[in-house]
């Protein structure tokens, strides 16, 4: 089962509305994901909460397999707009994000969206996401002198559906804050035995009251640390 998560982006400006008449298409326009913005601060369970950026091409590798994605209002998927797999959904990427290209359905729904966008009611896009459990898609960073901790999201493998959204109404972080505190766990362990291991070498060089002057320099590399003590 694939562990969802949904992030919201409010729309730069308005969502792009035009009529082609040769056609006889209505077509809105609009970017659903944008990358290399930080966000603003996610709430996680103890208040302190986490920052969020996806990095440039997160996107590429999945968007070359032509995946089936559903567009629809809200994540609900009983009002579906269009998909990519019938070509009434497009999705395309550039340097900043991923832009849509909806084509109107002549439905209830797709009239009362059009209206909706025309009259500019509508302010945030959204989009339903998964990493699919694998770490080597995402980096977790804390800054030492703020303790602000950032996710970098590298790679998105799994895309169910982009959505047009009420004022940023939907942002599911349950995965991203059980990632981040497994992150903050394995922090925790780090610097307590750094610290331990540090005191130790202090103690030592102090104990047999070495004169010449020592070089500690602490490597951390897979969870390992490395002690070099250099004359």
């Amino acid at each position: 089962m694939k562990d969802i998560e949904r992030r919201s982006f409010e729309i730069d400006g308005k969502l792009s509305i035009r009529l082609d008449a040769e056609n006889d298409q209505r077509i809105i326009e609009g970017r659903a994901i944008v990358y290399n913005k930080e966000s603003r601060l996610i709430p996680n369970y103890d208040g302190k909460g986490f920052r969020e950026v996806i990095q440039g091409g997160a996107l590429t590798d999945l968007l070359e397999t032509k995946p089936d994605v559903p567009i629809l209002w809200m994540h609900d998927r009983k009002q579906l707009l269009g998909r990519t797999q019938s070509g009434t959904l497009e999705l395309k990427e550039d340097d900043d994000g991923v832009l849509i290209r909806l084509y109107v359905p002549n439905t209830s729904l797709g009239n009362d969206l059009y209206e909706l966008a025309e009259r500019n009611d509508i302010n945030d896009m959204s989009f339903g996401f998964s990493l699919l459990g694998d770490p080597n898609n995402e980096v977790w960073n804390k800054d030492k002198k703020t303790g602000t901790t950032l996710r970098t999201i590298k790679k998105i493998p799994y895309l169910s559906d982009v959505s047009f959204v009420d004022s940023g109404a939907y942002s599911d972080t349950v995965v991203a804050v059980r990632n981040l505190e497994e992150f903050e766990k394995v922090e925790e362990v780090v610097e307590e035995v750094v610290e331990e291991v540090v005191e130790e070498v202090v103690d030592t060089i102090v104990e047999e009251e070495v004169n010449d002057e020592y070089l500690l320099e602490i490597e951390i590399d897979n969870d390992t640390i490395d002690i070099l003590k250099l004359k």
